[in-house]
């Protein structure tokens, strides 16, 4: 027999649930809408944003026993044009990128981290990027598999040079290379 606390807290349980899902469905609107960015618009700010998120929900799932994240096959679902909330093909196909990378944009330059992996309390450091000089510096630890796409990433950064550079969402720039 249920006591009169054991109902309050049945009570409160279901009504957590309920509130879950309908932040769910709210988050997964603004994921569908991809965070009501357009692909034109789209700076290192939001591909950190959007890393914070991943990061997040991964938080959720861990704690949910849902261990198997790669599971979903995003990567293999962009590919495959089964993502067609946007016309751009390009943007669809290259979003799957930044799924295990956290790129952060510092007033120095910009770090790309693991966020698999952590070192000393924070995402593993792979690689930067200094602004002013525009070197790319990788990490000797740093997986084979993640340099090709830091290399390219940085790429086409350094292929800006003397061009500025947005570093904050306020809309602070810096030019590259300077």
């Amino acid at each position: 027999m249920k006591t009169v606390e054991d109902i309050k807290a049945e009570e409160k349980f279901i009504s957590h649930v309920e509130r879950s899902k309908e932040l769910c469905k709210l988050i997964n609107e603004k994921l569908e809408n991809f965070l009501d960015v357009s692909p034109e618009d789209i700076n290192w700010s939001h591909a950190g944003s959007a890393g914070h998120i991943v990061g997040q929900l991964q938080e959720i799932c861990y704690f949910l026993g849902i261990k198997d994240l790669k599971s979903v096959n995003f990567e293999e679902r962009v590919k495959s044009g089964d993502y067609d909330i946007l016309p751009q093909e390009k943007f669809k196909r290259d979003m799957f990128k930044y799924l295990d990378l956290d790129i952060g944009v510092f007033p120095t330059g910009i770090v790309w981290c693991d966020r698999y992996h952590e070192k000393n309390g924070d995402y593993k450091r792979l690689a930067y990027l200094n602004f002013k000089t525009l070197v790319l510096d990788i990490e000797k630890d740093c997986p084979a598999e993640l340099i090709a796409r830091i290399e390219l990433d940085a790429k086409e950064l350094q292929d800006k040079k003397g061009e500025n550079f947005q570093v904050s969402s306020s809309g602070q720039t810096i030019v590259l290379g300077e």
